[in-house]
Order: structure tokens, then C-alpha cells, then sequence
């Protein structure tokens, strides 16, 4: 997400271009709380973020859904 730190592995560095890489591990999250109001879809649940810089709907596995009520408002802490 927006602000973390990774770890990466560059896959083609040049002189003339950018590197390019991809993510291979998160070392920490600039975000670890969040606000968003949850969604409902057949098997599992997701949360769309208040925060527009955050690109992603966040998964929600459905042993972690306690409330089944569709849009509400949740507050989120994300664990490693």
C-alpha cells in the first residue's frame, strides 16, 4: 500500500532507463489502521478504503467477518 516498506529484487537495471524490480516482501506498513465501510460478496468480505490513496480493497477471509451487515462503517488494523 501507499508508504510501505518492501523488500525488492531488480530485475533489469540500465544505465539510460529505470530499474525495474518487483516486491518480493513487506517490511512494514506505513498504514496499520484504517477506516472503510465493508462489503459483502458470496464467500468472503472486503473493505473499501476511506483513504483514496489507498488503490486496493482490503480482503476480508471469512473466518474474520464477525458482523455480516453490509455497508457499514469498520475500523481496520493491519497485522503482518
Amino acid at each position: 500500500m501507499n508508504g510501505d516498506q518492501v523488500k525488492v529484487v531488480i530485475d533489469v537495471e540500465s544505465g539510460e532507463k529505470r530499474a525495474e524490480g518487483h516486491i518480493i516482501g513487506i517490511e512494514k506498513h506505513a498504514n496499520i489502521q484504517m477506516v472503510g465501510y465493508y462489503k459483502k460478496n458470496n464467500k468472503f468480505g472486503f473493505v473499501l478504503p476511506d483513504d483514496t490513496k489507498i488503490l486496493k480493497d482490503i480482503y476480508i477471509p471469512p473466518q474474520e467477518i464477525k458482523v455480516r451487515r453490509p455497508e457499514i462503517r469498520w475500523w481496520l488494523e493491519i497485522r503482518l
